[in-house]
């Protein structure tokens, strides 16, 4: 998906006072080459005429939905989410990265595995083995077999640019589901803590 981002072609205007600038951000547009120009999807005509002026020249970019802005956006959601997350949840969760974790197996995102043990308390000292191990994971006991849940990675390395949207949208969506709001009420939320871009990158999850 290209990014446009301005090219000047004409002297710049004088600098205005510090007080009065503003950071310039443009929202992806998806577009289609017609092997002449690029042209918008229909769905998106209405933002380009906010946020392009006719006439003016733009360059297009490639849109990386994994860049550090997108990625770090996604992550200070899950924490405002964390940060407003009802108390009356059935499930303890310590902290935002487990909230995480948490929403990725509600979604279907999940590695799983089952052990039958041969006793019931063979099963529950393997659960417990799993709970020191890892920093999160769900399980169900029926007598002496165990179902063990654990989270996907979403690290670059591991998980690709296509399946980490899917898991990313997914993640969100529950989230605005069980808080009521909708995913760009969590994205204003996470923009208060966003990180400057000059900033060093979010340490990546798991």
């Amino acid at each position: 998906m290209p990014v446009p981002m301005p090219m000047p072609d004409r002297p710049a205007p004088r600098k205005p006072a510090a007080d009065t600038l503003r950071p310039v951000r443009f929202l992806p547009v998806r577009f289609i080459w017609t092997g002449t120009a690029m042209v918008p999807f229909e769905g998106f005509r209405p933002l380009c005429e906010r946020q392009y002026v006719v006439g003016d020249r733009y360059v297009l970019v490639p849109y990386d939905p994994r860049s550090r802005l997108s990625h770090g956006h996604y992550f200070a959601c899950v924490q405002a989410a964390w940060e407003n997350w009802p108390e009356t949840y059935p499930r303890h969760l310590a902290d935002a990265d487990q909230l995480r974790k948490h929403a990725l197996i509600a979604t279907g995102h999940y590695d799983q595995s089952t052990g039958v043990h041969k006793t019931a308390d063979e099963a529950a000292a393997f659960v417990a083995t799993i709970m020191r191990a890892v920093d999160y994971a769900e399980f169900s006991i029926a007598g002496t077999a165990v179902v063990l849940r654990l989270a996907k990675t979403q690290k670059k390395r591991v998980m690709g640019a296509a399946q980490f949207q899917r898991s990313k949208q997914d993640v969100l969506d529950f989230l605005s589901s069980v808080l009521g709001l909708d995913v760009t009420t969590l994205a204003r939320e996470a923009q208060k803590r966003r990180l400057p871009t000059a900033g060093p990158a979010p340490r990546e999850q798991a």
